[in-house]
């Protein structure tokens, strides 16, 4: 078992270099976790309008969904800079990839 913050309502969680990339809900944001302290290293806060769900490292940059908003922020992966966003027709909910794309859910049966 490892230490965690309590109030996080995580919705994207994965693992990079001895750390976790985490995005979260109702208080949205992405955060870099320590795992054995689960100290908060970085943190971003997304507007009040977007709503944290799952979220990727893919190619050098951080890719996170919203919710309602139908929004991806994209970030470079070094310094956290929002460098991009785009949009998409279904509620964000799940996002992993493969070796040349991006694969997200709705949270229905479909990716």
């Amino acid at each position: 078992e490892l230490p965690h913050d309590s109030n996080a309502f995580t919705q994207g969680f994965e693992f990079l270099a001895g750390k976790f990339i985490e995005s979260t809900g109702i208080k949205s944001s992405l955060r870099e976790v320590d795992i054995q302290s689960g100290a908060v290293l970085k943190i971003h806060l997304l507007a009040a309008e977007h709503f944290g769900e799952g979220a990727t490292v893919f190619k050098g940059k951080i890719y996170q969904l919203t919710w309602r908003t139908k929004t991806c922020i994209v970030y470079e992966l070094d310094t956290w800079e929002e460098i991009q966003t785009f949009s998409y027709d279904t509620p964000g909910w799940g996002l992993t990839h493969d070796a040349s794309h991006l694969i997200m859910t709705d949270g229905s049966d479909k990716i």
